[in-house]
């Protein structure tokens, strides 16, 4: 049986992400390291060496995106960054139901999520908190270089990691491990998505034939056992 799929992201956005992923993961594991060297006095790395690996690749990072802002001023192919930019600041009111009965919908899936478009509300509310985590992180982190010393900076700093963490544990069960929303990883490896998820998962966006289906978005099996290997 042949499976159809849809575009969805394109060659840009996929290295986009990769690139991004692979600096963010660092900072996220370096930063992870400092957090509990100084705050609990773990030993895992030199401290020396991971701060400096945490502020190279911050640099690399704020650099990167500022460099992929200007090329997108002029080419066309950097446009669809733009787009899904601008996506995750369209909210509707059929967005604020969608997030209020998603708790109601883990449990019980005949409780109707209202259709979505190319992103859900819930990869909206996720990429409104990767853009004010990225321009908190950059601002207080630059501040700390070139203000030694300085402690205001470095509370803010230090508090944004547990929304990272939150954020970053949620989209990496969402993509690789919950059964329902799983089939979405491969569009940001080859662009496509199963036009059978598409259309049940984002129904404004490929027009579905019946809106208001909508299959289970999460698995509460996957979540359990999600919790408890967190918990072991």
């Amino acid at each position: 049986m042949k499976i159809f799929s849809v575009r969805r992201f394109t060659t840009v956005e996929i290295v986009y992400h990769a690139i991004q992923l692979v600096l963010y993961l660092i900072l996220f594991v370096s930063g992870g390291m400092i957090l509990l060297q100084r705050l609990f006095e773990v030993h895992i790395v030199d401290l020396v060496v991971a701060a400096n690996i945490h502020r190279v690749t911050g640099f690399v990072l704020i650099a990167f995106i500022v460099q992929i802002i200007v090329i997108s001023i002029f080419s066309k192919n950097f446009r669809p960054l733009w787009e899904t930019f601008l996506d995750a600041f369209k909210w509707f009111y059929s967005d604020m139901i969608w997030l209020i009965r998603m708790l109601s919908h883990t449990f019980d899936s005949k409780v109707k999520l209202p259709p979505s478009g190319r992103f859900n509300p819930g990869q909206k509310l996720h990429l409104l908190v990767i853009y004010l985590l990225l321009l908190v992180y950059a601002s207080t982190g630059l501040v700390m270089i070139f203000v030694p010393g300085a402690l205001v900076p470095w509370v803010v700093h230090t508090i944004c990691f547990a929304p990272s963490v939150l954020f970053l544990a949620i989209h990496l069960f969402l993509s690789i491990i919950n059964p329902p929303t799983r089939k979405a990883i491969k569009g940001i490896v080859t662009g496509y998505v199963p036009l059978d998820y598409a259309r049940e998962h984002h129904a404004l966006w490929q027009k579905s034939e019946d809106p208001v289906f909508h299959t289970s978005q999460v698995s509460l099996p996957a979540v359990m056992l999600a919790i408890l290997v967190l918990v072991a």
